[in-house]
């Protein structure tokens, strides 16, 4: 449910979804790049899609291609990107999160059984002879 209210109608997330899928389906569309500066002094240089050549494609859905018909005839790909990733990192922190506090007493069960078990290992390499790290 969660993914779906994040995800399932938001117009760039799913014109991201679907881009991919042209480009895995359909074809690679036309990229190109502008580079702004003076000399060897480049200030800006960006990759955008020329929208043109994914109009016509028939699978975009209507999130996707409410988005973009909104776009200008040269999408600039980095915001978009930045845009998409900063909505699935935050969806893998909330997912993150909810199994943490959902398994919080296995988890604390967890460090202990480990911390048990790191400190029978390093007894058992001195029993050996072995020295252990000065990392330990």
């Amino acid at each position: 449910a969660e993914s779906k209210l994040r995800f399932a109608e938001d117009p760039l997330c799913q014109f991201v979804q679907q881009l991919r899928n042209y480009c895995l389906h359909v074809a690679n569309p036309i990229v190109g790049s502008q580079v702004s500066g003076k000399g060897n002094d480049f200030e800006t240089a960006f990759l955008h899609l020329v929208k043109q050549s994914v109009m016509s494609w028939t699978g975009w859905d209507a999130p996707a291609r409410s988005f973009l018909k909104d776009c200008a005839a040269h999408i600039r790909l980095q915001p978009i990107i930045k845009s998409y990733c900063e909505k699935t990192d935050e969806f893998r922190k909330w997912i993150y999160d909810l199994f943490q506090n959902g398994n919080k007493a296995d988890f604390e069960h967890l460090a202990k059984l480990q911390a048990v078990g790191h400190a029978a290992m390093l007894e058992d390499m001195k029993s050996a002879g072995f020295s252990p790290g000065p990392s330990q």
